[in-house]
């Protein structure tokens, strides 16, 4: 238990997903940085993503806060995935559409 599989085969632990939900965040803020201060052409970032991000980090010390944050995450991960466009996904450096495609993936163990 605490570990889920994917269709890749790769399995995620509670700290794992913990350790995705950072890089998710700090993926997005620099898109953040690269949008705004660079002109960079990335996709839009997405305040909403990283503040869910953020809300789960910041409650893991309260079991019930941090449900609560995690199905706000979750709630903005599917939303991610049905708003990202996936053109060249995989050579934009700034795509979060992996991190959060895997987190969807091991959502179980978001949510336990």
């Amino acid at each position: 238990m605490g570990t889920k599989s994917n269709e890749n085969g790769e399995s995620l632990n509670k700290e794992q997903v913990i350790e995705k939900v950072k890089k998710l965040a700090e993926n997005e803020k620099f898109k953040l940085d690269a949008f705004f201060l660079c002109g960079f052409p990335s996709g839009a970032p997405n305040q909403n993503l990283i503040k869910a991000c953020e809300g789960y980090i910041e409650t893991l010390d309260d079991a019930a806060a941090n449900k609560d944050a995690a199905v706000k995450l979750v709630a903005e991960l599917e939303a991610e995935m049905k708003a990202t466009p996936d053109v060249a996904a995989k050579d934009n450096i700034t795509s979060s559409a992996d991190y959060v495609q895997l987190l969807l993936d091991n959502r179980e163990v978001l949510l336990s």
